[in-house]
């Protein structure tokens, strides 16, 4: 018998808690999870590791937005065909327009329920 390969998601996020607690919900629902604390270690790791099928990354951070972390992303012949899904606790009219121009495949606001954040997960990676 076949095995269904797992949905290999990437979290990035400055904040320890929201990774971990997205991890441990992904995790339940079947997703294999990797986890960074900075778009400068997700950039690292992605030359290291197998690609993931998407990164849930978190526009507000240090060192590096989230905008600037995904333009790196889809600017790169080898990691663009990765999803890219922003995230943020700011309002959608705060940030639609920058996130169209660094080419993110979509973004949530952090307060979507885990059910909503992994069906748009699928529905994503159905349309590649």
């Amino acid at each position: 018998m076949e095995q269904k390969k797992k949905i290999h998601l990437y979290i990035v996020d400055d904040e320890p808690g929201v990774c971990n607690l997205i991890k441990v919900l992904f995790t339940e629902f079947g997703y294999e999870v990797s986890v960074a604390n900075s778009g400068q270690i997700l950039l690292e790791q992605l030359n290291k590791e197998d690609l993931p099928d998407i990164i849930l990354l978190d526009i507000m951070m240090p060192e590096m937005s989230g905008y600037d972390i995904c333009k790196k992303i889809k600017s790169d012949e080898r990691l663009k065909k990765i999803k890219v899904l922003l995230y943020t606790a700011l309002p959608e009219y705060a940030i639609k327009d920058r996130a169209e121009e660094s080419c993110a495949d979509g973004f949530v606001t952090k307060d979507i329920e885990p059910e909503e954040l992994s069906r748009i997960i699928i529905n994503l990676l159905v349309k590649q």
